[in-house]
């Protein structure tokens, strides 16, 4: 059954590089996802043939031959992960060259020692895995450090593109995270057993499979391969991916300690990590109004956003847009579409001024229009292009994330009465944000009229970008009189 797997995986890996070398328009991006589809497919074809061995003659060569080639495969998914989604201005690999580069010689080095180095005796008769011994320690660690770093980026890139373009990245985005899951799990089961069990090779075939079918389909239909992140991307190092990869990092090895060093079972040391970490956890969202606006970021679109999706739908959504024929039109009717969709009041509408490197209010439910403009540089627009999410004010004094906003954009936000600010993501990043207010009688806005008006930002995004501002008016240019023949001479 592991053959089976690993060869059938191997198999749609490699007509999935073909297929993608063939059709997908992404020039270089799609040569590299090609050549990193096609290593998949060959690096289980090396696990198969070390599974075959281990079953007839026990030998071990094929498998330290495997492990090695572990290490180019994941650096050329890696690199696949940092050429997706650049922005138009990248030139080159950036910082990531010369851990790409590390990543080239380490691989080398893997090989040299898995051709050149000693000989591992075979394992016994009968024997259902493989014992890591010499330096495949070492090479497995490296690879579980480059799986967590592809999927961060994987999943930055998924958060920095527009709209239109995240919807086509999402199927990519679910193979790779479920692939990086499942193989980090099972590189922890091997620094925590010494050894590389059969059957856990066959089921990594399934995810490498739904890879191999899941890219292809946002390379070929979404074209995800000739995408570009606005400027102001998010860095991998704030993403949910990094962050869980840490803890589960953090967990495992302190299980490990536990079960060697204190004594216990692998039950019992599970379970006094399961207590701990509970109260951890709970400590800090006690004590960290950061960590529960994380929580909230996290489980309001899961909890809210069937809820605001029928609102939208049952409501009076996009229609009152449909009669602005200019931008000045369409910035008055915006902010009374989002007070009617969500009953928040009041609502003022920002855009940016490329020109005065600021965000001006261009329209609002309050008359007359609040005379505020907020720089491009400062904390409220620099914090919104950062998260990409809605933010509550709180105008707490302690909130160290919000302070800088409370401080330098204290005057707009009370000229406009805001409790939220709602991002409108374009094509090249932030173009404009709303400040909005709460419902009659509330002080704060509920978790679905954030989504809902998250959602409905989105359709302001695509209708403001297809409303190009006017040029100015060029005087004429008075014609030149012609000169005198006699002034001529």
């Amino acid at each position: 059954m592991e053959l089976l797997l690993l060869a059938t995986g191997g198999l749609i890996a490699l007509i999935a590089a073909g297929l993608v070398a063939i059709l997908s328009p992404g020039g270089f991006v799609s040569l590299v996802a090609a050549g990193a589809l096609a290593a998949l497919g060959f690096l289980q074809f090396a696990f198969a043939r070390a599974v075959f061995d281990l079953g007839t003659t026990g030998a071990a060569g094929w498998f330290s031959l495997a492990l090695a080639l572990t290490l180019p495969v994941s650096a050329v998914w890696l690199l696949l992960s940092v050429m997706l989604g650049r922005t138009k201005a990248s030139r080159g690999l950036g910082a990531w060259r010369w851990y790409l580069l590390l990543q080239a010689a380490l691989s080398a080095g893997a090989l040299f020692y898995a051709l050149a180095g000693p000989a591992f005796p075979p394992e016994p008769a009968g024997s259902r895995a493989f014992h890591l011994r010499g330096l495949q320690w070492a090479a497995v660690v490296v690879v579980l450090l480059n799986v967590i770093l592809l999927a961060a980026k994987f999943e930055a890139t998924h958060l920095s593109l527009p709209p239109r373009r995240r919807e086509t990245f999402r199927l990519a985005l679910v193979g790779v995270l479920g692939c990086s899951g499942l193989l980090s799990y099972l590189i922890f089961s091997m620094l925590a057993t010494g050894r590389a069990e059969v059957a856990d090779m066959g089921s990594s075939a399934v995810p490498a499979s739904l890879l191999a079918l899941l890219l292809p389909i946002s390379l070929l239909r979404g074209r995800i391969g000739e995408a570009h992140a606005p400027e102001d991307r998010l860095p991998a190092t704030a993403t949910t991916s990094l962050l869980l990869a840490v803890g589960y990092v953090s967990l495992t090895a302190i299980l490990l300690w536990l079960t060697r060093s204190a004594g216990m079972n692998l039950a019992q040391g599970l379970l006094w990590i399961a207590v701990g970490g509970f109260c951890a956890a709970v400590f800090a969202l006690a004590v960290s109004n950061r960590l529960r606006r994380r929580l909230d970021l996290f489980l309001d679109p899961v909890w809210f956003e069937p809820r605001a999706l029928r609102r939208l739908a049952s409501g009076p959504g996009m229609t009152s847009l449909d009669g602005a024929h200019g931008l000045a039109a369409l910035c008055h009717l915006i902010p009374q579409s989002a007070r009617a969709i969500a009953e928040v009041d009041p609502v003022t509408l920002f855009l940016a001024d490329p020109v005065e490197h600021c965000f001006r209010a261009t329209g609002s439910t309050i008359a007359p229009l609040p005379g505020v403009m907020i720089p491009e540089k400062e904390p409220l627009p620099v914090l919104l292009r950062r998260i990409r999410r809605p933010i509550r004010f709180t105008g707490r004094s302690d909130d160290l994330e919000y302070v800088g906003i409370y401080v330098e954009n204290a005057e707009q936000i009370t000229a406009c009465a805001a409790v939220c600010a709602i991002p409108i993501l374009g094509d090249e990043g932030l173009i404009g944000f709303l400040l909005c207010g709460a419902r009659r009688g509330a002080k704060q806005v509920s978790g679905e009229d954030l989504v809902l008006l998250n959602i409905a930002s989105r359709e302001y995004a695509e209708r403001l970008e297809r409303v190009q501002p006017e040029p100015p008016a060029v005087p004429p240019v008075p014609p030149v009189p012609p000169v005198p023949k006699t002034a001529q001479d």
